[in-house]
Parts: structure tokens; C-alpha cells; sequence
């Protein structure tokens, strides 16, 4: 009997490339899809915390505008000389406006306001938004400020909580340079302003005016208490030139505008985050009074350029000297720090205002012109010794 064997033959399929193929394309995808989706939620996440920031700076600016009312609401009450509850709540040295987060809303716009430690900020964002802490300084150690541009002015109240005999001025921050600490002295005495323009980032010339009475009266300089060289007198000026020499001791009568004081500047300030020059001199007392009873104002100047600038107090001593002790400016340009929250994200906020009556505004200049100006004085008895042609004078009255 013959023996049957039966062979068995494998058929091999071209599928395994095709496998691996779709595999690879699958976890491609799968990589692509999850990429985008991780995208999208981390641009998601960031657009989130953007608006929860701007919600939260716009909650801390509310709280600003309140103290701005706390502020209006504490002069109203007169309160730099009331001892009424509120006044004495907002003042406390321990527990006051310039230290506990609710005094300066609760004692002047009302107890109701806080809520669980907060006041709510109505919007239609939906981002609960809120301030949660309100700080109000009424005297501060200094008054800070800008002026903006060439020919700029301000007038800065010398109105302090105790005498002074010193002034420092401190002018130019990295902000002013354009090139962040890079900053030189011009060469050249009073150059031409295109010249200026072209040095590397100069500080600007910075005039300075004292004006001051004593208690508040007025007193005409007699022959020997001239506005500029008398050492008592209640007008003077200095012009304050940035250099690189060290500064020596200085008065504002030492000075006149055709000598300009050299203030020493050092960019290495402006790494600091400080300023690039700096001035401190004596003021003298005003002509009929003492350094106690005195009451100035200091028009500030910039020439060639604009510039940051503080104004320190002292008393006896340079404000900068160790233990010297900080004079503080009374209700002149109180601080303002508030905090806002939107969600669980925070935003503080530390701003300046500048008080000045209502009824009065201090004036840049008697005339102001970028033109030429003239003027033709006479004193006459006969109209005919007025010329109105311009040809004739050289001038149009």
C-alpha cells in the first residue's frame, strides 16, 4: 500500500508595509491632533490670564479713583485741623489711612463699602473683580513728576510737615535717555540745541526758582534784599548745569543766570533704576521770617530736554547723608496704593496726586511766545509822539 504525503504550501501577502504604514500615520496624527489641541489650550489659558490682569488693574484703578474721593471728602471735612471721628480715623499714626487697607474708604465714603474685605466692582465681564486694599499717604517724602519736553515748567508747594533748610533735586532716570543707561555731559557751555540733540543722550539743563513769604506775607526786597544777590532774599534762580565734576556746596544765592552751577551726573545711577544728576543746596530763610514759618514754591525748568525728576526735603543735613532725617511734603502730593483682584490673579497700583486749589492755578510764564517778541513803552502828553507804522519802529505795538 503506497503511502500518501501531503505538502502544505504558505501563500505569503505584501502586507506588512502597509501595516507598519497606516500605524506610523495613525501615531502622526495622533501627535499632530494633540499638539494643536495643547496649543490651543495653552492660548486659551494665556488669553484667560490676559483678561484676568487687565481685570485686575481695572479693579486696583477703581480703588485708585476712590481714594482720589476719600482724598476730596478729607479736605472737605478739613481735616488737616479737625479732630471729628472721621478725621482722627483717617489720620491715626497706627491704624490710619496710610496704613490699614479699609480707613481711607471706610472713614470718608462710608463703613458699608468693604464687604467681606473687599468692594465688589460692578461689570459685565463676569471676571468678579474687586479691590481689596486702599492706601492713602497724605504726607510723603517727596514729590516726584516729569517735565514732558523742552520749555516744560512746574511748580512744586515747598509746604512741609516740619522746617527745612535743604533742598535736593534729582533729575533724569533711564526712561529719559533712550539708549537705558547710556547717558553723557554736553562739552560745550549753553550749545546750539541741534548740537545738543546730537550728543549721546544728554540730561537737560534744569532751572530752578525759589519763591517764599513768611506766613503768608508779602515783603518788597529793599536795595540790599534784591531778588539774586541778596543772602536773604525771597526770589532767586539757579541754573543747574549736568557735568561730571563732583559738586560743591551750594546756596541759591551763590548763583545768577549768566553762571550756571555744575551738578554732577553718573549714568552708573541710572543701572539702579535712580537718577543721572543730582543738586543739593541750602535754602535761606525768607526776609522777615525763619525756616519755620515760611512759605515757598519752587518753579522748575527744563531746557534741551524733558526729564523725571524728584525734590527731597532736610533739615540740617544732606538728605542723602546716613541717618538724616527724611522732612516730609504736607498734603502736596499724597500717594495713593491700592490692589485689585479679578479671579485669583492680584494688581497693585501706586500713583501720585497732585493737589493745587481749585480756585487758583500757578502761571507758567507772564508771556509766552515761539516768535519774536518786542514791546515800545513812553510816557507822552501828546498823541502825536505815537507811531503806529511798524517800518518806522521796527516793532508793532
Amino acid at each position: 500500500m503506497k503511502a500518501m504525503t501531503m505538502t502544505a504550501k504558505r501563500y505569503k501577502q505584501p502586507g506588512g508595509v502597509s501595516l507598519f504604514v497606516v500605524i506610523f500615520a495613525m501615531l502622526l496624527f495622533t501627535i499632530i491632533t494633540v499638539g494643536f489641541i495643547r496649543l490651543m489650550v495653552q492660548n486659551q489659558a494665556q488669553a484667560s490670564a490676559t483678561n484676568l490682569s487687565e481685570g485686575a488693574n481695572d479693579a486696583a484703578q477703581t480703588g485708585v479713583e476712590d481714594g482720589k474721593r476719600a482724598i476730596v471728602a478729607y479736605l472737605k471735612q478739613g481735616c488737616e485741623t479737625s479732630s471729628s471721628t472721621a478725621c482722627t480715623a483717617f489720620n491715626d499714626p497706627a491704624t490710619g489711612a496710610g496704613v490699614n487697607c479699609q480707613t481711607a474708604i471706610t472713614s470718608m465714603l462710608g463703613a458699608g463699602m468693604f464687604n467681606n474685605g473687599e468692594v465688589k466692582v460692578e461689570n459685565a465681564s463676569g471676571m468678579n473683580e474687586a479691590y481689596t486694599c486702599v492706601k492713602v499717604l497724605m504726607n510723603t517724602p517727596d514729590y516726584v513728576g516729569q517735565l514732558k519736553s523742552a520749555g516744560d515748567s512746574v511748580v512744586v508747594p515747598l509746604l512741609s510737615e516740619t522746617p527745612f533748610d535743604t533742598v535736593k533735586i534729582n533729575w533724569y532716570k533711564s526712561t529719559d535717555t533712550g539708549a537705558g543707561t547710556t547717558t553723557t555731559v554736553p562739552a560745550a557751555l549753553f550749545p546750539l540745541r541741534a548740537d545738543w540733540s546730537s550728543s549721546l543722550h544728554a540730561p537737560p539743563i534744569l532751572e530752578s526758582q525759589l519763591m517764599q513769604v513768611p506766613n503768608g506775607r508779602f515783603n518788597m526786597p529793599s536795595d540790599t534784599q534784591n531778588d539774586l544777590k541778596a543772602p536773604s532774599g525771597d526770589a532767586e534762580t539757579m541754573l543747574l548745569y549736568p557735568s561730571t565734576a563732583p559738586q560743591g556746596a551750594a546756596t541759591l544765592t551763590d548763583n545768577a543766570l549768566g553762571n550756571p552751577t555744575a551738578v554732577h551726573c553718573d549714568a552708573a545711577n541710572l543701572k539702579t533704576g535712580g537718577y543721572a544728576c543730582s543738586a543739593t543746596f541750602r535754602v535761606p530763610a525768607p526776609v522777615g521770617g525763619g525756616v519755620s514759618n515760611r512759605y515757598a514754591l519752587m518753579r522748575l525748568s527744563s531746557y534741551y530736554a524733558g526729564a523725571h525728576f524728584q525734590v527731597e526735603l532736610a533739615n540740617g543735613c544732606t538728605p542723602e547723608a546716613p541717618g538724616c532725617p527724611a522732612v516730609n511734603f504736607k498734603g502736596v502730593e499724597p500717594s495713593i496704593d491700592s490692589t485689585g483682584r479679578a479671579g485669583d490673579i492680584l494688581s497693585r497700583v501706586i500713583t501720585r496726586v497732585v493737589l493745587l486749589s481749585p480756585n487758583y492755578e500757578y502761571p507758567n510764564a507772564a508771556v509766552s511766545t515761539e516768535g519774536q517778541f518786542c514791546k515800545t513803552f513812553s510816557i507822552t502828553d501828546n498823541p502825536a509822539d505815537y507811531n503806529a507804522d511798524p517800518n518806522a519802529t521796527g516793532c508793532t505795538p
